[in-house]
Order: structure tokens, then sequence, then C-alpha cells
């Protein structure tokens, strides 16, 4: 399988991704976009560090100035980026993934990311050829951003009292961290950066992930639970009991109290729950590229995933979970009221997971669940396709970036959800 993915680059490290690999990347980056200059960053991650000297090595030989801003997340390569107006910005992460792999985030100005379409297709054309090496030694100038994006991000935000617990999974959420104590209370778990990953993936979208952080919040008195994921571009949210809360439930819940009557964006598997809430919810197809147009496009103040990214416009349209964290911060502090009881009148729909499944015909597999339905109220073809009907509706989609059928449904009571559930991966399964 590729390593040039719809949004990124990622393999496994030595097998897929290694030095000679990202060294030819750097080489071919600048011919593509004629960048003179470039700002990276990395993760924690044992690879991450080969990786980078490689990269910088391939970027200088085509004369190609190079900044390091060192250990990051993410969000604070795309705030280097704009901020300092960088060419070009590379991110060394394979984000939520396991130790064993690797990849890039790259960007052009302002954190534009760039995929496939832009930038990936062009490099898995040339990857096999040859370069020669000049084997200079190149002066790296170093950036400490670290003051510049904390005052960035903390404006306008006032310190708690709230008693948090923050989950770093030994990645780089212990920057995220570093600010966070300067508002709140924050008790950590696993916030001693440690590329070997010792402890758990992070990777709050599992939930086998946030087994410990759940087990400390019954057993303690906290107003919030965070679980970041290894880049800190997602975050996974808790509630003070140690239930999971949805990244849907969080942006109705921003919305309601932040963004009411401005525009957000929406990832159209999100809950029945944030679209009744007002009228000025667009939903968009899944994926980074798609949250950010039709952001720009209709100039929505807020845009949100259901895999934990949340987009701001403040930030220039990007993701940025420290953000999303901030801001829940902020609501609960005002309201004074257990974040349980305030995401309540939000929860009165029972939705399901996103389900994967493989299988060898994917079209078949689309058309034989969608043929099986009838009666439907509305069809949707925002990302896949949606079927609505008096009590559940479910969407089912091609994946972008692996080869797998995805499925989610969201239904009014949770026997209907099992039934529901039940008949789609019945009619899968006996393809």
């Amino acid at each position: 399988m590729s390593i040039f993915k719809q949004y990124d680059i990622r393999g496994e490290y030595p097998k897929e991704i290694n030095e000679e690999i990202i060294y030819k990347i750097g080489r071919l980056i600048p011919r593509l976009l004629k960048s003179k200059n470039a700002v990276i960053g990395y993760d924690i991650r044992q690879s991450s560090k080969p990786l980078f000297r490689s990269l910088i090595n391939g970027l200088s030989d085509e004369n190609t100035k190079v900044i390091s801003i060192g250990n990051c997340t993410t969000p604070m390569l795309y705030f280097a980026s704009f901020n300092y107006d960088f060419d070009l910005a590379i991110m060394i992460t394979a984000s939520h993934l396991d130790k064993n792999s690797n990849g890039l985030k790259i960007c052009s100005k302002n954190g534009v990311s760039l995929g496939y379409d832009e930038i990936g297709k062009y490099l898995e054309e040339n990857i096999n050829k040859e370069f020669k090496k000049t084997n200079k030694k190149f002066n790296v100038k170093n950036l400490n951003i670290f003051k510049d994006y904390s005052n960035f991000i903390l404006n306008n935000f006032k310190k708690t009292k709230l008693k948090i617990i923050v989950d770093s999974g030994n990645m780089m959420g212990y920057l995220d961290v570093r600010i966070l104590k300067k508002i709140a209370n924050i008790k950590t778990l696993f916030n001693k950066p440690d590329g070997s990953m010792p402890n758990h993936l992070a990777n709050p979208a599992e939930e086998k992930t946030l087994k410990i952080i759940k087990k400390e919040i019954k057993n303690n008195n906290y107003n919030l639970g965070i679980a970041f994921d290894g880049d800190c571009d997602r975050a996974g949210f808790l509630d003070e009991k140690g239930n999971i809360i949805r990244a849907d439930t969080i942006a109705v819940f921003i919305y309601e109290y932040l963004y009411k009557n401005l525009k957000i964006i929406a990832d159209h598997r999100c809950s029945k729950a944030l679209l009744e809430i007002g009228n000025n919810i667009i939903r968009s197809p899944v994926g980074h590229s798609n949250i950010k147009k039709n952001m720009l496009k209709h100039d929505a103040e807020f845009g949100m995933e259901l895999s934990g990214h949340y987009y701001f416009k403040k930030f220039h349209y990007l993701d940025n979970a420290l953000l999303a964290v901030l801001l829940i911060i902020q609501i609960l502090n005002k309201e004074n009221k257990k974040i349980s009881e305030l995401i309540e009148p939000f929860q009165k729909y029972f939705p399901s997971e996103e389900t994967n499944f493989k299988v060898k015909d994917k079209d078949k597999a689309v058309w034989k669940v969608i043929n099986s339905f009838k009666n439907y109220k509305k069809i949707e073809k925002i990302d896949g396709i949606s079927l609505y009907f008096k009590d559940f509706w479910f969407n089912i989609r091609k994946s972008n970036t692996e080869d797998l059928l995805r499925l989610t449904i969201e239904a009014d009571s949770k026997e209907k959800l099992k039934e529901i559930t039940k008949i789609i991966k019945n009619l899968i399964k006996n393809l």
C-alpha cells in the first residue's frame, strides 16, 4: 500500500518510510512548490529525529532555507507557518498511529494542508528518481515559538479553579499541558515524553486507550477529563463521571454557548442534535481539506469532525485541539455547573460509533445496503449515501484513506439502533 495518503504521508518505519525516502521527498517538494524557506517540527517518536535530519538535508540540497522549531504539536507548526510567514511547513508525525509508524504533514503558506491531489501524487510519481547528495554540512536555525504560541492561544482566557485531568499518552500533549496549567488546576497522566509509548497508544478515538483516565476520574473529583492524540490535533473529552463525550456533543456545546447564530461547519456524520439547535449548521464531507474549504466558502466561525478535530476561524481555519479544550473550560467556569448537566439536553439520540468493514467490492456492498431500505424520508449524498427515516438514519461511505467501507447509524432509541445495526451488518456479511 502506498505511503502517499489522501491527506498526508504515512507508513511503517523503516520498512515503508525511512531516511532515504524522506531525503528524496525533501528534494522533490521545493521543485514543485518553489519554496525558498521552510519550517519543520517533529513529534517525540524515536524515528522522528533521524527523519528530520534527512529531510533538512534534502531541502537544503535544493537551496531551501530551513528553520527548526523542534519538538512540537501539529497546531504549533500551523501557528509557525502563518505567524512567521513561511513558504513551506512540514510536521514529522504519524499522529495517533503506533510507535513503529511515522509520516509527514505538508503545508504551504498559512498552514494550508497539501494532500494527495496537491502534492502526494507528484511525490509518488517521482519518488524513484535518483538524486546526487552534496554531503554539505547545513546550518539549520532553531526557533523557539512556545512563548508566542502560548500568548496567542491564551488571549482572552482567564484563570479558573477547575480541576482537570489530562492524559498525554507520553506524546506531545506535555506541551499543551504547560499551557493549560496557566489557567486551571491540572493533574496529568503519562505526561513524560517517551516515543516508545510505554503505556498506551495516544489515540482517544480508541476507547481502550481511555481505560486509565476513566478510572482516575471515577475515583477522584475532576471537572473534566482530556486525552490528546500523538500530535495534539485531536482531543477526547470525558465528563466528571468518566463518561466519554462524543465530538458532535462537544460541537453542540460550543455552538450553543459561544457561537449561537454564527455559521459552523459540521462533519456530515454528526448527530441530529446539532442540526436541530440552529439554522446555521452547514454539513461537509469528512476530511481536513473539505472542512477548511467549506469554512472559507461560508465564512464560518467553527468547524468539527467526528474524529475529534475542531477548526477555528481565529486559528486561520485550522484544527486545534487545545483551543477546543480552552473553550470548554471557559464555558464550565462561566456556567458553574457539571459538564454532564450542561450537555444532557444534547444527548437525546442514540448514535453508533463509525463501524469499518473490509469488503472486496465496496460499490456492490453500498448498493446492496441502500436497495434493501425502502420508504425513506430523505436521501443525501454529501459523502457516501445517507438515508433518513422517521426514527433513525444511517450513512454508508467508502473510506478516503483506507480500503474500508464505513457505517454510521443514529436512532431515536437503543432498541432501534440495535435492530438497524444488525440488519446492515448481516447485509454486508452476506455479500
